[in-house]
C-alpha cells in the first residue's frame, strides 16, 4: 500500500482574519444505526455534582445551566439553529472540522470505516464546505477526485489555508 497525503488548499473567501485556530470532531453511525426506522432517545446526562465521582480524562465533569432562558433568548437560539442532511451519503464516519476562527469555514468529511466499502460499492468520500459558519454545504468531492479518505487519520487543519487529508491510492 502506498500512503499519499493530499492537501486540499481551502480558499477563504472573505475571510479578514488570519487566525489558524482549527477544530475537528468525529462522529461515528454503526451499521445498526443504518437500519433502524424508528427515532432513538437519547440517554440523559448525569448532572449530579457529586463529590465521590471521578472526573473523566477528556475535561472537567458536566454542569448542566441551571438559568431558564428568556422568550427572547429562545427566539435567538431558534434564530441561529441550522440543520443540514447529506441526502445520498451513506459514509459511516463523519468528521467535522472548523478550518479557522473567523473564516466561516467548516468542512464535513463523509467517509467509510475500511476501504473495502468503497471497492465493493463504488464509492468514495465525500467532501463538503461550508463558508458561512455551517449554516449551508456544498459537495465539493471533486477537489479531492473523489478519493477514499481514511477515517483513522482524518482531516487535519494545515499551515495557512489548507487542510490535509490522508488517502489511499
Amino acid at each position: 500500500m502506498i500512503w499519499t497525503l493530499v492537501v486540499l488548499h481551502v480558499l477563504l473567501l472573505g475571510a479578514e482574519s488570519s487566525s489558524r485556530g482549527g477544530r475537528t470532531v468525529t462522529f461515528h453511525r454503526t451499521q445498526q444505526d443504518f437500519g433502524r426506522v424508528q427515532a432513538r432517545v437519547r440517554p440523559g446526562r448525569d448532572t449530579s455534582g457529586s463529590s465521590g465521582s471521578t472526573r473523566p480524562v477528556h475535561g472537567p465533569p458536566f454542569t448542566s445551566c441551571r438559568t431558564p432562558l428568556t422568550p427572547v433568548e429562545h427566539k435567538v437560539l431558534d434564530d441561529n439553529t441550522h440543520e443540514t442532511g447529506f441526502n445520498g451519503d451513506d459514509g459511516s464516519y463523519v468528521i467535522l472540522t472548523w478550518v479557522g476562527d473567523g473564516t466561516g469555514v467548516v468542512l464535513v468529511l463523509s467517509t467509510f470505516s475500511a476501504p473495502i466499502d468503497s471497492f465493493i460499492e463504488g464509492g468514495s468520500s465525500r467532501l463538503y464546505r461550508s463558508t458561512d459558519y455551517a449554516k449551508s454545504f456544498h459537495d465539493i468531492s471533486h477537489r479531492i477526485n473523489n478519493t477514499f479518505i481514511r477515517e483513522e487519520f482524518g482531516v487535519s487543519v494545515g499551515p495557512g489555508s489548507s487542510v490535509i487529508l490522508t488517502a489511499d491510492v
